[in-house]
């Protein structure tokens, strides 16, 4: 829901394209998750997808503690 309401004040002219948009994206990085996990698995063992998935946690986390954006992050 949060992602959602922050594409909609980015783009508040222009929700549908915006929301198309945020779908693809989302379905691309089910589809990106899944593909590397399974060359993960081919290629480390069983324990790949949770070595990735922490490393990709932490470069989110990282991305999210670098960047704000101004329409999420109000005072009253």
């Amino acid at each position: 829901m949060l992602l959602q309401t922050a594409v909609f004040e980015a783009a508040p002219n222009s929700r549908e394209p915006a929301t198309s948009l945020y779908v693809l994206v989302f379905n691309v990085s089910i589809a990106g998750g899944a593909a590397i996990g399974a060359v993960g698995v081919d290629v480390v063992g069983p324990t790949a997808p949770m070595a990735i998935g922490a490393a990709f946690c932490g470069l989110g986390l990282a991305v999210a503690l670098s960047t704000r954006v101004g329409g999420i992050y109000r005072q009253c």
